[in-house]
């Protein structure tokens, strides 16, 4: 069921709802986006995004040459990390 253009309810039928957060919501009626937004984002098991919710809540990214750059830099290794300098060792004298 459609609750709003962003999100709609699954697994379970058209009704009251009681939530931790809001008490009773009663999906038979219009429930206000700032409640569903709260629902969704704090894990609500009945709440997905639709198709619509999917673009509109994505993150948007302006130049795909910073996903790059970012990707190579968390790829790169540390080059102090793959050679660390070895600790010497005494050894005692009994």
């Amino acid at each position: 069921m459609a609750l709003h253009p962003n999100f709609k309810l699954v697994g379970i039928e058209p009704g009251i709802v009681i939530t931790f957060q809001f008490g009773a919501v009663d999906f038979r009626n219009p429930v206000p986006l700032s409640v569903l937004e709260t629902l969704y984002q704090s894990g609500f098991p009945y709440l997905q995004l639709s198709k619509q919710g999917e673009k509109a809540y994505a993150p948007k990214i302006a130049d795909s040459s910073v996903i790059t750059s970012l990707l190579k830099e968390a790829v790169t290794p540390n080059p102090q990390t793959l050679n660390p300098k070895k600790k010497s060792r005494a050894r005692k004298s009994k």
